[in-house]
């Protein structure tokens, strides 16, 4: 059921719509995109928990723990990112005291369950904490916004051009009223018509910007990780198999694009007290967490690279066309001089109106033209 409703989701209509294929792709395919990716992350997010390794001799409820690593989030070392001897997960060491480090770069323990063998120099490695998974479904949902944006001002701008495609599809289209309405001097002036024209390349302009936006906002959340992240998967895809998936050989001195973007284990810190009229307890714990969402997340993140990536070079596309639309129609009117040119005394909005014409109905298309060269 869960697969027919994205389905659904990510299924777009063909039909004509007043924007072109590289607004389309923005505002319809990366917004069913976000909508899917944010549900298969909330998902996760409802059904998904952390599992820690809590010893029986600790007395602390393992519940408890995952409960409380879930708020307060987890860590990890990134300065042990190609440090696999000494780590038995990326960014974990294999013995959980070494957490710091000496000039030499050996490891260390900060603090020593024997204070008389504290290590001369060793200082504490730097944490590098993930609570992504708290908000990361809202967040993807509410990048939906800003990609529809353009498209308000663009239907705002674009009014006129609307009621023109509402007109054509009236079974009783006339050439003459809408030759009267859509090519009238006094209707449209030139300078709102020039006016219309530049707020246009300014919507593309907006659609690059969110996407660029949208990209940078990720990077800055993932701790500037997913700017690469595409290329490390593609590079990840050279490797032979057994140096990709074997995580027990030392095949491979550095962390999948995945687990480096958003780890699956990482430490834990909890403390517990409790007290009552005969004792009171209190203790401090560090445990190792798993945290089963960030796998889904890593491969979502990777199709929303992707496809950020390709709006970026769609909308970069969709304004140079554009640009090259208008210039194109500027050489039409420098050339067409003749006094039965119709093309002469139109504005470059008006030249928009008949290639829309031209494009939805050829007869009505000819008929304009008529009523324009009487004019």
């Amino acid at each position: 059921m869960v697969a027919t409703d994205i389905k659904a989701m990510l299924s777009i209509q063909i039909k004509s719509r007043p924007d072109s294929y590289s607004d389309q792709y923005n505002r319809l395919f990366m917004l069913k995109l976000l909508l899917v990716a944010s549900l298969i992350m909330g998902i996760s997010w409802f059904t998904d928990s952390i599992n820690c390794i809590v010893p029986d001799n600790h007395k602390i409820d393992g519940g408890f723990v995952s409960a409380t690593c879930w708020i307060q989030g987890f860590y990890i070392f990134t300065d042990l990112w190609n440090r696999t001897d000494e780590t038995s997960y990326y960014g974990v060491t294999k013995d959980i005291n070494m957490d710091g480090r000496l000039a030499t770069g050996e490891l260390c323990p900060m603090n020593p369950k024997l204070r008389r063998h504290v290590v001369e120099g060793c200082e504490p490695m730097e944490k590098t904490f993930f609570l992504q998974y708290h908000y990361m479904p809202f967040l993807v949902a509410a990048m939906i916004i800003p990609y529809y944006i353009p498209y308000i001002i663009h239907r705002t701008v674009n009014r006129d051009l609307i009621n023109l495609k509402n007109a054509i599809k009236e079974d009783d289209v006339d050439a003459d009223r809408l030759t009267k309405y859509f090519f009238s001097v006094f209707r449209h002036p030139t300078l709102k018509s020039c006016w219309l024209v530049i707020c246009n390349i300014i919507i593309k302009i907006l659609y690059i910007a969110v996407n660029i936006g949208v990209f940078l906002c990720l990077d800055y959340i993932l701790n500037n990780k997913f700017r690469y992240y595409g290329n490390d998967w593609l590079e990840w895809g050279k490797l032979d198999n057994p140096v990709q998936h074997d995580y027990t050989s030392r095949l491979r001195n550095f962390p999948t694009p995945g687990n480096q973007l958003l780890p699956s284990f990482g430490y834990c810190e909890v403390a517990n007290s409790a007290k009552d009229i005969k004792e009171s307890t209190g203790n401090y714990h560090k445990v190792v967490c798993e945290i089963s969402q960030h796998v889904l997340y890593q491969y979502t993140l990777l199709v929303l690279w992707v496809a950020i990536l390709c709006g970026i070079i769609i909308s970069v596309l969709g304004l140079v066309f554009m640009i090259l639309y208008y210039l194109f129609h500027i050489c039409i009117r420098a050339r067409f001089r003749s006094p039965r040119g119709v093309r002469k005394g139109l504005c470059m909005r008006e030249l928009e109106y008949l290639d829309f014409i031209h494009r939805k109905n050829v007869m009505l298309y000819g008929d304009v033209i008529e009523k324009l060269r009487r004019i």
